[in-house]
């Protein structure tokens, strides 16, 4: 198996003890699935649909209606996430797919309120 991250690229039986850590954290991150809390702690405003539907929106920039929404989460644990104004939907599930998505859109890394 060989995985392309931020922290290197790492194939199986040749992650070395200085990379072990950062393989760890990958790995558990994988498994992670998206939850309205999670949004909350990496800085995404909760915001009410009516008719108790929610979504979660972060601001990228200061241009008006830029923002990276997450419409919660069907029956099998995926999430809408739709990049405004250009209103493309993506479906994700898991906190690296996010991570990445926020990265790959604004070059920078998404962190935690409370990291």
């Amino acid at each position: 198996m060989v995985l392309n991250a931020s922290f290197g690229t790492l194939k199986t039986g040749q992650i070395t003890a200085s990379k072990a850590k950062n393989w760890q954290k990958l790995e558990a991150m994988e498994n992670k699935q998206i939850t309205p809390e999670m949004l909350e702690a990496y800085g995404f405003e909760k915001n009410d649909m009516g008719e108790g539907e929610f979504y979660y929106s972060l601001r990228l920039s200061d241009e008006p209606y830029c923002d990276l929404a997450f419409i919660e989460g069907d029956r099998n644990g995926f999430m809408e996430v739709c990049l405004f104004p250009y209103e493309d939907f993506f479906r994700v599930r898991y906190e690296h797919q996010m991570l990445a998505m926020y990265k790959g859109i604004t070059g920078r890394d998404l962190v935690a309120k409370n990291a």
